[in-house]
This record gives C-alpha cells, sequence and structure tokens, in this order.
C-alpha cells in the first residue's frame, strides 16, 4: 500500500533525527512519533480514504490536560542530575499557548509547530529568563500529495546570529510571512557554560499580541507612606481581556526586568516553574522581590530603605493563552521623609492625608515686607474628622501639638522677617485617619477670607421656648465687626426610626469645613432656611433664632454658617433638636 510505504518514509526521517542527537527511540518517543506523524498526513489521510481502506485504528491513549494556568510565580528546585529533570522526548508547540522549557549546558532541543492550513503571518516570542541562548527555525513544507519535502536538518529560515538576551536578556519576536503550510522546527541551543531556562509562545493570530504593546498605556502610581517605611504600587486593569488578566510585580534595588521569569531566576537560583503554579507565591532575595497578586491592581511593599533606588515592574498573565508580558514599570529614589508643601500667603492649600499616612508638613515663609509686632496666623480645616497640629521653627516647636476638630486657628506672633516657619499636621489614630478624607491649612498675615469663629463654637437650645412647629437656638457671635458677618440657620428633617434601626448613629458634632459652600449651594434636603445679617456689637451676646415650620414630634438637625462678605463660610457644631409631638 503506497500510504504505508510514505509513512514508513516520514517516520524514518524522524528516528534519523532523534538518532543524530545520540539516542535511540524509546517505546514512549516511537508512540508521539508516529502522533506527530499522523497529524502532519491527516489532509492527505482524508483524500485517499474513499479509494484506500483506512487501517485499523491504533488503540486510545490518555493524554493529561494541557494546563492553560499561567505559570506565574511558584517553583520547585532542579535536582542536579540531568536524568532526573522532566523533559519532553518531542515537545510540540501549541498555537496559542506560552510553554516554559529548560536544557542543561550546551544542551540543543528541537520544538515542532504543525501548520496544516496556510496562514498569513506565524510570530513565535522566545524568551531567555536566566542566560543568553542561541535558536533556530527550520520548515518542512508539506506538497500537495502530503508529504513533507527536505528535511529536519534544511537551512534556518529565522535564526538568531549571536546569543540572544546579550545585555539585559530581552525577548526575540520572529515571524514568517506568508506561513505556508508544513512542520516547522525551532531548534534552542543553552550556552555550554550555564544551563538555560527559557519561554516560548507560538501564534497565528496578530490580536494576541495587541497586550505586548500595552505597558506604553499603562502608568504604574507609587504610593509613599512615610511613617510605616512602607509603599504601595498601582496600576489600572489591562484594557485587554481584563478578567482573563493576573498580575505579579518585581521590586528590585538593582535595575528594572524585560520578564517575569527573569525576575524569577534571579530571585531564587537554579528554579524552574511548577505546573500547578500559585498566584499568591512571594520570592525574596536581599536584591529583588516577587509577588504575584492574582487580579489586584495594587500591591504593597514593606520595609523600605532610606536612600536606596527601587526599580518596580509589573507583569501581566493571560490565564488562558499563558502568555506573560511587561505591563508597566517605575522607579523611585526613597526618601522616607515627607516633602513640606510650600504656601502662599492667604491661599488655602488641600492634602489627602490617607496618602501621606497621616501626616502633611505645610511651610510658609515671611515676607520682607511684613511690618514688627504683626502676627501669622494659621487655619486648619480638617475634612471629615480630628486632627493634631504644631507649629516649628528652626526645628524647635513653638506652638505646642493641639487638637483641631472642625476649624482651628494657630497663631505666631511677630514672626522673623525672611524666615520659613513649619506646620506638622497628624492623625495618629487609625480610625481618626479613616474619617479624615483630607485637610485644608491656610496661612498668612493679612487679613482672611475666613471668618473667625468665637473660641465657643457651640448651638444652644433653647429648651423652655421648644413648640410643636419650632425650636429656638442661640450662638456666640464671630469676633470681628458686626456689619462684616452673614448668619444663615438651616433645619434638615432627620427621618423617622425604624424597627430595623431602633438607635439612631451618632452624629458628628463637629462640620466638616471642607468644600462646605459648594455643599450648601447643591444641598436640596434643607427644611428651612433662614438668614440674619446683624450680629451684636458684644462679642459676649447671644445671638438667636426661632425656627418656624416644623412638624410636630420629628428630629431636626441644626446648622448655624457664618459668612464674611465675598469670603467663604464656616460652621458651628452641629445641633439635633425635636419639636414637641401635640399642639397645645
Amino acid at each position: 500500500m503506497p500510504w504505508l510505504l510514505w509513512l514508513t518514509w516520514v517516520c524514518g526521517g524522524f528516528a534519523a533525527a532523534v538518532l543524530a542527537a545520540g539516542r535511540s527511540l524509546s517505546a514512549a518517543e516511537q508512540l508521539q512519533l508516529h502522533s506527530l506523524i499522523s497529524m502532519a498526513s491527516n489532509a492527505s489521510l482524508r483524500e485517499r480514504a474513499e479509494r484506500v481502506p483506512p487501517p485499523p485504528p491504533p488503540p486510545p491513549r490518555t493524554l493529561p490536560p494541557l494546563s492553560l494556568r499561567p505559570r506565574a510565580a511558584t517553583h520547585y528546585k532542579l535536582n542536579a542530575n540531568k536524568e532526573d529533570t522532566f523533559h519532553d522526548s518531542i515537545p510540540i508547540l501549541h498555537e496559542d499557548h506560552q510553554i516554559t522549557s529548560y536544557l542543561h549546558h550546551g544542551e540543543s532541543k528541537r520544538y515542532f509547530f504543525l501548520l496544516q492550513r496556510p496562514s498569513t503571518t506565524l510570530t513565535i516570542i522566545i524568551t531567555p529568563c536566566n542566560t543568553p541562548i542561541k535558536w533556530a527555525l527550520r520548515h518542512r513544507y508539506e506538497n500537495e500529495t502530503g508529504i513533507l519535502t527536505g528535511n529536519n536538518e534544511n537551512a534556518p529560515i529565522r535564526e538568531s546570529g549571536n546569543l540572544v538576551g546579550q545585555g539585559g536578556l530581552v525577548p526575540q519576536m520572529t515571524s514568517v510571512s506568508p506561513a505556508h503550510n508544513g512542520l516547522y522546527m525551532l531548534q534552542v541551543t543553552a550556552p555550554p557554560h550555564s544551563s538555560a531556562h527559557f519561554t516560548i509562545f507560538a501564534t497565528l493570530q496578530q490580536s494576541a499580541l495587541l497586550p505586548l504593546n500595552s505597558h506604553k498605556q499603562i502608568k504604574i502610581r507609587l504610593q509613599k507612606r512615610q511613617v510605616d517605611k512602607k509603599l504601595t504600587v498601582r496600576w489600572e486593569q489591562s484594557p485587554y481581556d481584563p478578567y482573563l488578566m493576573n498580575y505579579c510585580v518585581t521590586v528590585s534595588t538593582k535595575r528594572h526586568y524585560n520578564s517575569l521569569c527573569e525576575a524569577i531566576s534571579e530571585s531564587e537560583q537554579n528554579t524552574y516553574y511548577s505546573r500547578e503554579p500559585q498566584y499568591h507565591s512571594h520570592h525574596y532575595t536581599p536584591h529583588v522581590r516577587v509577588a504575584c497578586v492574582k487580579r489586584k491592581t495594587s500591591y504593597t511593599v514593606s520595609n523600605m530603605e532610606r536612600g536606596k533606588m527601587y526599580y518596580f515592574n509589573v507583569f501581566a498573565i493571560n490565564k488562558k493563552t499563558n502568555l506573560t508580558f511587561p505591563f508597566g514599570n517605575a522607579s523611585l529614589l526613597y526618601d522616607g521623609r515627607n516633602k513640606a508643601l510650600g504656601l502662599r500667603d492667604n491661599r488655602p492649600v488641600t492634602v489627602s492625608l490617607r496618602h501621606l499616612d497621616g501626616k502633611a508638613i505645610f511651610r510658609y515663609k515671611v515676607g520682607k515686607t511684613a511690618k514688627p509686632g504683626s502676627t501669622l496666623e494659621w487655619h486648619v480645616l480638617p475634612c471629615g474628622g480630628s486632627v493634631e497640629a504644631e507649629i516649628r521653627f528652626q526645628k524647635k516647636i513653638i506652638v505646642p501639638r493641639q487638637r483641631i476638630d472642625g476649624y482651628g486657628r494657630l497663631k505666631v506672633d511677630d514672626p522673623e522677617v525672611g524666615q520659613r516657619y513649619s506646620m506638622y499636621v497628624m492623625s495618629r489614630d487609625p480610625e481618626q485617619l479613616r474619617r479624615v478624607s483630607g485637610v485644608e491649612v491656610l496661612a498668612t498675615m493679612h487679613a482672611t477670607s475666613l471668618p473667625l469663629l468665637p473660641e465657643q463654637s457651640r448651638i444652644m437650645e433653647y429648651v423652655g421656648l421648644r413648640e410643636c412647629d419650632s425650636v429656638t437656638v442661640g450662638w456666640l457671635p464671630v469676633p470681628e465687626p458686626s456689619d462684616s458677618a452673614h448668619y444663615c440657620v438651616r433645619a434638615t428633617h432627620l427621618p423617622p426610626l425604624t424597627p430595623n434601626h431602633p438607635v439612631r448613629a451618632n452624629l458628628h458634632r463637629r462640620a466638616n469645613q471642607c468644600g462646605l459652600d459648594l455643599r450648601l449651594r447643591s444641598a436640596t434636603d434643607f427644611a428651612v432656611t433662614q438668614c440674619l445679617d446683624n450680629s451684636p456689637n458684644d462679642p459676649l451676646s447671644v445671638i438667636t433664632q426661632k425656627i418656624a415650620h416644623l412638624k410636630p414630634g420629628h428630629e431636626y438637625l441644626i446648622q448655624v454658617t457664618v459668612k464674611k462678605a465675598q469670603g467663604k463660610s464656616l460652621s458651628y457644631d452641629l445641633l439635633k433638636v425635636q419639636t414637641k409631638p401635640r399642639c397645645s
């Protein structure tokens, strides 16, 4: 039968290629050879099916399922003996699936890719992990009769030339266009002085290569936490197949890395990926650490050392194709100190204490035009909670630390002309830090747009004047001329208690002063708003106001705000009141 003669000839060609490597065919290798040859001749056999009765099928073979999980960071140590190391007798490259392989010193190995139909482009990516390697790509064309032309020693159609990876172990991509059908053979050779660890990825789809350029679009953000010597690396999700992407982060004090396997190879010598990776794996050496965080888009680095340069690389891993590619990088000289924020006179600055790990420094330089006997005022407005603040001059504390709830004003009398004064704002309590979204600081030697709240900024209710549809409240005026203050009283209705919520949550007595004017303009839940411009000349006198048009037996939150002409609003403390349940 002619097809049996042809099959025997092809099988003999492959067997000769293996024998050329210096070893005989085992039973397992013969089975793999028959499997590869049957795939190559499948199309031709179908054409002859009508004329020649098919031979009896070979006994079924049970192959282990191909793992599509990314070989991310888990690995096991290799034994020194070559016979104890895993090797595929005839390794086959599958389309759109990255494989990892290992060669001993000077060893050469062939990887086969079978293309049954012509394609526009065949792209192969070879990534060295620990040492430069050489490779050559050969092709045996399948003619119209289904026979592979030439032999396994055909002249290479692509080759590396010099050792790949010199000067950085850079991944190399080679393309064949057009890609004719037949058998492609990639021969990889390890250098004589070192074993080689590398990855191979083959694809016929150009869309599979689009993620390789995502590192040009993704920005890596570094968020320092000076207090506990930590730094958080943040990035965005991949724009390509985000639901399939896992991420690994490398942190090094020496350099950036071109591939994830390069960093892992350096983090632990003589290592190799396992076939059941775990995404939580971490690897550490004095110079590099590797952490895989699954689908998370952040990673926090601990024990940062002051004065060291750190290099950060983020790699993405496609869980379906196992393709691992650079996703972004950044570098930072860690100084471990907060940088002071310069303030201009009467210009407020708002910062996030959470991003600064609970500590911010503001610096103000007294101008040369300052008059003797003048006062430097610092206005501090915590956004949502309380902070502590102190003022230093030449590293000495001149205004002791004070707790500030809602609003605070600190003063430096007769400051030195041309000198710099620093304010330290801190939120040491973790609970307070969660509540404080930021802090606004303003320093000035002149009049400010902020009103001066009295030291006692509480609102008082006259309980004896309480009625079913009104309440009467009072507060101290601002210690400023009476014609410069504009007051507004607002009542917000509180919903009734329900069986699911029998106890109302404690309301903060201190108002959030940050962005107050914007919230007042956009709020629509005020039940009553009453404003007045008259203030008593005596700062110890109390301003009273009756708030009418309320509902019987309901609770209300009372807020009093004060504003200077063409200035900003500040709020007194909040007060919860309740009207009488019945009208007499």
